[in-house]
Order: structure tokens, then sequence, then C-alpha cells
């Protein structure tokens, strides 16, 4: 996420308030939408919903 979002920005003019809504928004997506291969390309929220679908 550093590398992705933070590093090479100049954050001098942000305040401290609109920097840590850019970090929720930023671990929103990337909790929300990243897919990955051991989760059988899906997203953490598809996986989840299908293992709770599952368990039911």
């Amino acid at each position: 996420m550093k590398n992705e979002r933070f590093y090479w920005r100049d954050w001098s003019s942000w305040s401290a308030k609109d920097f840590i809504a850019q970090v929720d928004r930023r671990m929103v997506e990337y909790n929300e939408s990243r897919r990955k291969l051991s989760l059988g390309w899906r997203t953490p929220m598809e996986y989840q919903r299908a293992a709770l679908k599952g368990a039911a």
C-alpha cells in the first residue's frame, strides 16, 4: 500500500483528517476489491460470502 499510494506523493498540504480518510478509503478498497490467487481469483468479500453461504 505504501508503494502504490503513499510514497512519492506530497502530503504537506493535506490535513491529518484528510490523510486518515484517504488511508481508510484505500484499506476498504484493498480489502473488498483485490483478487487473490489463493482465494480462487475471488475478492476477499466474494470468498467470505461463498464461505458463509456454504456453511449455512
